[in-house]
């Protein structure tokens, strides 16, 4: 019990949570907690946005307690724990032992800049309550500073030995404008959030992809692209300097994984060693001092703060090795080609868990097609993900998904990820690639064949 309440103190000092706990209710069952998200689904109603909802989730609810004490789930304006009047929706329990409720409350754009440093409470309380008593209650956070408030529990530990928040196509992002809703933007763009919102958000890893113009011998444009659409695009130089500007307010560690490169405008093309060139001494011009050395790679993050390293720059290039020192090992993605929640999760249960001797990304994303928007299969997809990293994919590393506020794996860096990440399933490092393909094959419960292409 005494270990129990100081671990809840220890949570809500590190994340700046306002959250609360009623001891009452301590019976040798867990309590039921409750966080907010947002939904991914946007609309319009004579070209009045309708988007961005404020989601209630709950989980750990008991089936009996629901049934005789009366619960209710809410969302608040102000603390909930000195106040339960004054609701702005309000939601009675069904489901167990999760469940969630759609409200009709907004969640307002933030423009962050480096003035946001530290964690703070975005003005919104989700709160679950229990025959008048408050169970549980947290609020919507940033979390710019959760990694080095963390340094005296995870200091210890090399990157890979973490579960990391990350975002799918990091640098495809615009905010939803119905006059702009063709089919062409619900296809490429997959988070609303810029780049550096995403980092004061609490994400840590993101996912680059590269457009190269393939001017020879003058000042070539490389635009983040998604294959080879880069319309509406930010050029590359934007989002790494967003990059930079975080890590320079901050003590936060980010992984930057240049994950696809392409020249081309019908067709997909491989970029020639000059062009590759080009992008690499580009990252190396703007992050700089920050770099962290290839051999340093898998140091603890201690050392990394000690030495003031902050920025792994992973990229997947050439056919072999890059021979740059500041240049990380390539980052492997397990990535299935599928509409299909379950074939997605039967995907990544069979292999996201295989530790490939470094860094691994888990893309927790259903692929779009004619038939289904990105914001729908997003929808789909991040309405189950929370249980499956907080169960049985508990021991993945990196996680990747689209319009990441719909998660509780992202939003916020929840106490649920800290717990993942301290107590995240040992499994032993692979030595080479026949040894990991081997595992592979052994895990392989299905058909498909897992891709590092996502």
């Amino acid at each position: 019990m005494k270990i129990k309440f100081i671990s809840s103190i220890l949570i809500c000092l590190l994340f700046g949570v306002e959250g609360f706990v009623d001891n009452k209710f301590e019976n040798g069952k867990q309590h039921p907690k409750v966080y907010i998200t947002v939904s991914s689904i946007a609309t319009s109603y004579f070209f009045q946005p309708c988007h961005r909802k404020i989601i209630l989730n709950y989980y750990d609810a008991d089936c009996e307690r629901i049934a005789r004490s009366f619960p209710f789930v809410g969302l608040y304006s102000h603390d909930p724990t000195v106040d339960l009047r004054n609701h702005l929706a309000i939601h009675k329990p069904i489901a167990c032992p999760d469940g969630k409720f759609e409200t009709n409350v907004s969640l307002p754009y933030f423009e962050f800049n480096t003035q946001d440093t530290v964690s703070k409470c975005l003005g919104f309380w989700a709160v679950y309550v229990e025959a008048g008593n408050v169970v549980h209650s947290s609020c919507l956070c940033t979390h710019p500073d959760w990694m080095y408030n963390m340094k005296d529990m995870i200091g210890g530990r090399p990157l890979k030995s973490l579960m990391i928040p990350g975002t799918h196509d990091s640098g495809c992002y615009m905010r939803y404008n119905p006059y702009k809703n063709t089919v062409y933007e619900r296809y490429i763009f997959t988070q609303e959030e810029s780049v550096y919102n995403q980092l004061v958000y609490g994400v840590r890893y993101l996912d680059l992809r590269i457009w190269h113009e393939g001017a020879y011998k003058r000042t070539s444009r490389i635009f983040i692209t998604h294959d080879v659409f880069h319309l509406g695009l930010p050029v590359l130089e934007e989002v790494l300097q967003q990059i930079k500007d975080f890590v320079l307010v901050t003590k936060e560690i980010i992984v930057v994984d240049f994950h696809r490169k392409m020249t081309g405008f019908f067709k997909s093309l491989e970029l020639e060693e000059w062009q590759h060139e080009e992008i690499i001494e580009l990252g190396k011009k703007i992050f700089g001092n920050f770099l962290i050395d290839r051999k340093y790679a898998n140091m603890p993050l201690e050392f990394l703060w000690k030495i003031d390293k902050r920025i792994l720059f992973a990229y997947r290039g050439y056919d072999e090795p890059i021979g740059d020192d500041l240049i990380a090992f390539n980052v492997h993605h397990w990535w299935i080609d599928t509409q299909n929640v379950t074939i997605l999760h039967k995907y990544l249960a069979s292999c996201c868990c295989l530790n490939r001797y470094g860094l691994t990304a888990t893309n927790a994303v259903l692929t779009p097609n004619i038939w289904f928007s990105r914001r729908r299969l997003s929808n789909l997809a991040n309405s189950v993900i929370d249980n499956w990293f907080r169960n049985e994919l508990s021991c993945s590393n990196v996680v990747l998904t689209d319009y990441f506020l719909a998660t509780d794996c992202h939003i916020g860096v929840t106490p649920a990820l800290v717990q993942l990440g301290l107590t995240r399933k040992s499994v032993p490092a692979l030595s080479s690639q026949s040894d990991w393909e081997t595992s592979v094959r052994r895990n392989r419960t299905f058909s498909f064949r897992p891709s590092s292409t996502g």
